[in-house]
């Protein structure tokens, strides 16, 4: 661990990951309880048409992305006087750009081979998807301002309106149709809870910006192509599954893949709340590598007990959500547990690159992690099955992670984590074969709590968690007053600079 001192803002994004943890804890009890009402009643073949149609929204929404979301969180952490008529013009091109992708996305399922129930899904899913592209816009205003109740706010309207709604289509025997009607529901509530909810703090409009919007695409348009790059195979694998497997495999590899989600999404919180804060120290190589070195430790000390979970217990685990015909998800997710670990850190550092303006360096690492992963995708699919789309995507992410730590080498701004990763491995490996000898001698979930405690144990007594840790996870450190006041002032000065 670093001994530099945490800057005086990180103690409030402590505070206001807490709170989004706490938000994102009962966000994802609703969304598992929406997938065990799905996947229980649709069985692994539609569960497999249901999920081949969010992967394909999903290659869409990547598409329409425009790999604008964090070089507006950059703008944004960095002090500017226009502030509300940037955001007023990237809530305009991001729905310039989801409308001119969704609807020839919607157009183009229609004319592949996909089954009937796919094209349905995907035809009345993409209003919901319409909608999270603008959320996902709004949201970057309560990170920057670490004001996050407004985005909790609409992200658990969302979560309970989901298994509620499941329950009605339940009632009335609804299939794979039914069940994506509920998914875009619940995204068009979300974005409505959220717009009046950054009222709060900036009036918001749709502005046709024509200049902003150039320096936007200017600034993201590497992002954009990474972003197109990186869907190559993180979207597609189970696209391709569907093609050349049974739909059942897709159903399990598809439980699989939503548990990955839910678990990256909790990165993506963390970064983005990291985000302004890197942008913010640009400019101070100390402090910049400081900051970073943190978002490092804390990726490398939780991802690894996220890996622990997913990949000793994921059978239990999708069984217990699924059913029983859903344990044969358990080896899909062993090995995705580890792309969740690169995928957490490459974001992180994708984040660090894009506040120091080094996009551009970004996406050779790409083309070379697609290369690998569509390779490895078509050899391993047909014999394999899921855990060869599973072995694409980890080897796809594990050299994007490689790469974008070379570009911050290269810059001198990589901070050294060989001693915290070390320990976290060890403990890791441990509290696993902890976990699989007490799995044969007492119900899991036990088990999973003997091998949680001794892997917290091993980093405790390793020094992988300490009190700047802490204090980035937690609100435990106390609070420390910052130096001249500038804390309170930037929190009291939250409405004046928009």
């Amino acid at each position: 661990m670093s001994g530099s001192p945490l800057p005086p803002l990180s103690r409030r994004i402590g505070r206001s990951f807490l709170l989004l943890l706490v938000g994102r804890a009962l966000t994802v009890a609703g969304t598992l309880a929406f997938l065990a009402i799905v996947t229980r009643h649709l069985g692994p073949a539609d569960y497999g048409a249901f999920r081949t149609a969010q992967a394909w929204l999903g290659f869409v929404y990547l598409l329409a992305n425009l790999g604008l979301p964090p070089v507006l969180l950059r703008e944004l952490g960095i002090a500017r006087s226009d502030r509300a008529q940037l955001l007023a013009a990237a809530i305009g091109l991001r729905l310039a750009s989801a409308l001119g992708f969704f609807v020839p996305g919607a157009v183009l399922a229609l004319l592949l081979p996909f089954d009937a129930a796919v094209e349905q899904a995907i035809l009345v899913a993409t209003a919901g998807s319409l909608a999270l592209s603008v959320f996902d816009t709004l949201i970057a205003v309560f990170r920057a301002e670490l004001r996050q109740e407004g985005q909790l706010r609409a992200e658990l309207a969302s979560s309970l309106f989901l298994p509620l709604a499941a329950l009605a289509v339940l009632a009335f025997d609804g299939r794979v149709v039914a069940f994506a009607t509920v998914l875009a529901l619940s995204q068009i509530l979300q974005l409505v809870v959220a717009w009046r909810e950054v009222q709060r703090l900036v009036p918001v409009r749709i502005a046709l910006d024509v200049a902003r919007w150039r320096a936007l695409m200017t600034a993201a348009l590497p992002l954009a192509v990474a972003n197109v790059l990186h869907l190559a195979y993180y979207r597609t694998d189970t696209l391709l599954l569907s093609l050349l497997r049974p739909l059942e495999d897709v159903g399990h590899y598809g439980l699989a893949s939503r548990l990955l989600d839910t678990a990256v999404g909790i990165s993506i919180l963390f970064v983005s709340l990291l985000s302004p804060l890197l942008a913010g120290g640009r400019d101070d190589p100390d402090r910049f590598r400081a900051i970073l070195g943190h978002g490092i430790d804390a990726v490398l000390v939780g991802g690894g007990g996220v890996v622990l979970v997913l990949a000793v217990f994921g059978a239990d685990l999708a069984a217990s959500i699924g059913g029983p015909s859903f344990a044969a998800a358990g080896g899909p997710l062993a090995v995705l547990a580890f792309t969740f670990w690169f995928a957490s850190l490459t974001l992180l550092l994708r984040h660090a690159v894009t506040g120091i303006d080094r996009q551009k360096e970004l996406l050779p690492g790409y083309l070379a992690g697609v290369l690998l992963a569509l390779t490895l995708h078509l050899l391993l699919i047909p014999p394999f099955g899921g855990i060869g789309a599973a072995l694409g995507t980890v080897a796809g992410e594990g050299c994007l992670l490689l790469w974008t730590g070379r570009v911050l080498t290269r810059q001198g701004l990589m901070p050294r984590r060989s001693r915290t990763a070390a320990t976290v491995l060890f403990a890791l490996t441990m509290a696993a074969a902890v976990g699989a000898g007490a799995e044969t001698l007492v119900p899991w979930p036990l088990a999973l709590l003997g091998s949680g405690l001794v892997y917290l144990a091993l980093l405790l007594v390793g020094g992988a968690i300490d009190r700047d840790l802490l204090a980035l996870l937690l609100p435990v450190a106390g609070r420390q007053p910052p130096p001249d006041g500038s804390d309170t002032a930037t929190e009291r000065s939250s409405r004046r600079r928009w």
